[in-house]
């Protein structure tokens, strides 16, 4: 990538954005952040990886997956599985992802979005997993930040409200001056 990219994260992606934008600022035009906080401190990983761990393994079949995780979180999780002659696996090893995501519950990444300083757009769903009033501050400490809370949407505001979601993401890229293609 010859140019400064906008970089789009959900969750940990998010996470991992701006962090890579702080650490690499030449790389970056502009950031979308989505249902992401920098302080989980003292939150812990355990009971999301035990509840990951009860899941079937494999999926016999796509439907299968479907009908387990329900419409929405299906087709989202589906995405951390990969198709094998015998079904469906997810396509990591659970223990590595909660040791990832533990290592939140023990430091912030406050020093790391203090460090960035490209246009961001912060996304949250109403009914967001993460510490309450952490994306608006983040948006008051950054002046080149837009916050936008999107009712009726959970964690996955892109699959909860798409609509919205492309909304408000097509209107950040038209003000940096970015047409979005169709």
């Amino acid at each position: 990538i010859a140019e400064p990219m906008i970089v789009i994260g959900h969750s940990m992606g998010a996470l991992h954005a701006w962090a890579f934008t702080a650490a690499h600022p030449e790389r970056v035009r502009a950031l979308v952040l989505e249902d992401m906080a920098p302080d989980f401190r003292g939150r812990t990983a355990r009971d999301w990886a035990a509840m990951i761990e009860e899941w079937p393994q494999p999926f016999p079949t796509e439907d299968a997956a479907l009908e387990y995780f329900g419409p929405v979180a299906g087709r989202y999780f589906l995405d951390a599985f990969e198709e094998r002659a015998d079904g469906w696996y997810l396509h990591g090893d659970v223990a590595t992802f909660r040791d990832i995501s533990e290592e939140w519950g023990g430091r912030h990444f406050w020093d790391q979005w203090s460090d960035v300083d490209v246009p961001a757009l912060l996304i949250e769903g109403e009914f967001t997993i993460t510490p309450e009033g952490q994306m608006r501050k983040m948006a008051d400490e950054h002046p080149g930040a837009r916050y936008v809370r999107v009712a009726d949407a959970g964690h996955l505001v892109h699959d909860d409200q798409p609509g919205r979601y492309r909304e408000v993401v097509e209107g950040f890229l038209r003000d940096l001056g970015d047409t979005p293609s169709r």
